[in-house]
This record gives structure tokens, C-alpha cells and sequence, in this order.
């Protein structure tokens, strides 16, 4: 009987071995399982922080005629991010870094435009090479962009530019066109042209319906993402300056919303228990194509945590007095700039408006200058604000035309 429940035991220990071997195989698989997601996950990271958070974007549309657009007017919006102007059209075009890549075409005539640009921006959104209308003899260019080829000074006055691309995989193309009394095209007759490999290379064309596709699915992705990025942001503590006066933001806090590089902008906050800025100012005169230290001054009412902008007013629909000075209401309501002051009658009032459902308020002030000597005296662009965010009262010992907000 001893020995018939001895045989029993073993059986049924053998059965529960097998069994644990079963459940321990089971558990290993698993664990393998999870281990090689979490090295994907990790790889996956890797190479965006390696490429840039820019560079799955870029590599999506490489080699299309110019498949993304932004324009921001009274026709309506396309890609609105990035504190766009009304008056600024925008076209951009992706490529990679292994290809020979030709841009030709015309700068629009300065009676059509206030500025014009071309802007190279790599993967992390930072800016790599820029060239202006000024560094472009008799309007018509050619930029070629080869990594057999050493970068010439872009500075320099000429119609042929060679530059070496950045360091990555892929960079994209900005050309910037601040309009005069053009209107906005999607596909103008000053819009480069693009060649790829001497033509060995075949462009994707681009038809208008997918271009507002492509820009509108582009403004959905970014507006998530900057609205993830900023709304947990403590402005104060962010910023460590008086946000509700005038300051400058560093440029390492700007290289996410592709920043032109011949701009600086200012920027300003409303109290917390206020729905309206009251800001004094005095305007530059002869702004525009024919001076090149201020081509271009605008305010912008727009959204922090999108970087959408819901109105905005430029220095020729800006009311001024005699003297040049100027007042401007911005706030959610007529009603709200009444209270504080606004009267339409008066000749240098000024109105603008944030959009009901803005969540983050701010207004934005922009200066272009295509100025070569930028440490001169009376200049924003003497600053340097690479990595620090500059407060008003130092923008003031600088710069005479910083607008100025009433408590």
C-alpha cells in the first residue's frame, strides 16, 4: 500500500513539474516578449531624438513640389501655428541631405512685397542657412544645395548661392513672403522651382486640394503637440521675467515653431484678472522694403498654447497721431477695451481681438530687419537672447520703439 501511494506521489509530482516547467516557458516568453517592445519602444525614441523631432515629418513629404502651405488672412486660415501674420504667406518643401537639390526662381518686386526669404531648417527645427531678398542681385536665383559642395558666403550679393546641407538625414525649405498687395496663391509664379539630382531625380507634384490636406492634417498634429508642451508650462516660472510686461524670448525656446531668422518678437501676457493689454507705443517711420533696419512691424493676438494667432494688426492699418504714438486695446470684446479706455473715435486708438475660446491669451509683437550691422545702438537685434529670456526694463535701455503696457 506504501509503495502503490509512493508511485501515486510520484506521478503527481512529475504532473506539477511538468506543469511549473509549462507556466515558467510561458512566463519567459512573455518576459522576452516585453523586453524586445520596450528596446523597440527605446529604439524608436532614439532615433527621433537622434533625427529630430522634425525629421518623420521632413522624411513624409521628401522630394514634393511644395506640398505644405500657411497663410493666415481675411479669406481664412491654412497651417495656422507658428504665430503666422496675415500678411505672410508661407511655402515648404522637404529633402533629403543625399541628394543634389536646385532652387531657381524670382523675388517678387518690392512694390508687391515688404520682405522676402529662403530659410533651411534641420531636423530639430533649429535654423541652419537663410538667405534675403538684399543678398539676391537683379531678383533672380539660383541656391544650390549639395553636400559636394563647400557653402559659399550667402551674405554676399549674388544670384548663385551653393551650400552644403546640414548634418542628418533630411532639412526642409522655408520660403517666407511678407505681401504688399499680392494676394495669397497657393501656387504663385514666385515660388521656386525644384530640381532634383539635375533633373535624374523625378518631383512629385502636388495638386492644390492636397495641399490644404497636407497643411490642415500638419496643423492638427502640431497644435497637440505645442498644446501638450505648453499648457503644463508655469509662464512665471518658465520665462523668469515680468511676462506681463514686454520681454524677449530666448531663441532655444522658439526653434520649435520655426523662427525667421532676420525677426525678433516680443511678447506679453495679460494679468490674470484682466481680459485686457493697454499698450503705448511709438511707430518707426518710412517702414518697409526700402529700410532695411525695419522692413516690417506687426502685433499679433494669439494663442500661447497653440501658437495660432486670431487676429492681427500691421504697421499700415496701425493708427497713429502727429507724433507717431499709438494706442492698442486687446482684449476678448469691444465691450472689455471700452472699459479700459478704447474710444473708436480717437485717431491713434487701436483694437484687437483674442477669439473667445482661447485658453492662453498672449500678444505678440514681431520686427523684421534685414540690417547687416545688428549690434548697432536702437536695435532689438543687439540683444543677444540665444539662451536667456530678456525682461523689459533691459529691451528698454536698447530699444526705443518696445511697446509699453499700462497697468
Amino acid at each position: 500500500m506504501r509503495f502503490l501511494n509512493l508511485i501515486k506521489f510520484k506521478k503527481f509530482y512529475n504532473k506539477m513539474k511538468a506543469k511549473s516547467n509549462n507556466i515558467f516557458q510561458v512566463w519567459t516568453k512573455w518576459l522576452i516578449f516585453v523586453l524586445i517592445i520596450i528596446c523597440l519602444f527605446f529604439l524608436v525614441i532614439y532615433r527621433i531624438i537622434k533625427r529630430g523631432i522634425f525629421g518623420p515629418v521632413y522624411n513624409h513629404f521628401l522630394e514634393e513640389n511644395w506640398p505644405i502651405v500657411s497663410k493666415t488672412d481675411e479669406d481664412g486660415s491654412i497651417l495656422n501655428i507658428a504665430y503666422p501674420d496675415g500678411n505672410i504667406a508661407y511655402y515648404v518643401a522637404s529633402f533629403s541631405t543625399k541628394n543634389k537639390v536646385s532652387l531657381s526662381g524670382r523675388i517678387p518686386d518690392n512694390n508687391n512685397m515688404y520682405f522676402w526669404s529662403l530659410t533651411i531648417y534641420r531636423e530639430n527645427g533649429s535654423i541652419y542657412q537663410s538667405i534675403n531678398d538684399i543678398e539676391i542681385d537683379d531678383k533672380e536665383y539660383l541656391i544650390e544645395i549639395d553636400r559636394n559642395t563647400i557653402t559659399t558666403n550667402t551674405s554676399r550679393k549674388s544670384n548663385i548661392k551653393k551650400i552644403s546641407p546640414p548634418v542628418g538625414d533630411t532639412y526642409c525649405v522655408i520660403q517666407r513672403v511678407y505681401k504688399r498687395d499680392i494676394r495669397f496663391q497657393l501656387v504663385p509664379n514666385y515660388i521656386p522651382n525644384i530640381v532634383v539630382n539635375d533633373g535624374k531625380e523625378k518631383i512629385k507634384n502636388v495638386m492644390d486640394e492636397e495641399r490644404i490636406i497636407n497643411s490642415n492634417l500638419l496643423q492638427d498634429i502640431f497644435t497637440k503637440l505645442f498644446t501638450k508642451k505648453f499648457e503644463r508650462i508655469n509662464i512665471n516660472d518658465f520665462f523668469k521675467v515680468n511676462v506681463n510686461k514686454f520681454f524677449l524670448p530666448a531663441e532655444s525656446e522658439m526653434s520649435l515653431v520655426f523662427p525667421n531668422p532676420y525677426a525678433k518678437y516680443l511678447m506679453v501676457f495679460p494679468y490674470r484678472d484682466s481680459n485686457v493689454i493697454y499698450v503705448k507705443g511709438i511707430l518707426q517711420k518710412n517702414i518697409g522694403v526700402n529700410n532695411n533696419s525695419c522692413r516690417y512691424v506687426s502685433f499679433m493676438a494669439s494663442s500661447f498654447y497653440t501658437t495660432s494667432t486670431d487676429n492681427f494688426i500691421s504697421f499700415k492699418d496701425l493708427r497713429t497721431n502727429s507724433d507717431g504714438e499709438y494706442i492698442l486695446y486687446v482684449g476678448f470684446s469691444e465691450k472689455d477695451a471700452k472699459v479700459r479706455g478704447y474710444d473708436s473715435r480717437k485717431e491713434n486708438h487701436n483694437l484687437l481681438l483674442w477669439k473667445e475660446g482661447n485658453e492662453k491669451p498672449v500678444l505678440v509683437y514681431r520686427l523684421v530687419s534685414t540690417e547687416k550691422k545688428r549690434n548697432e545702438e536702437n536695435s532689438l537685434f543687439s540683444i543677444n537672447n540665444k539662451v536667456n529670456n530678456i525682461g523689459y526694463e533691459k529691451i528698454r535701455k536698447t530699444y526705443k520703439y518696445v511697446p509699453y503696457v499700462i497697468n
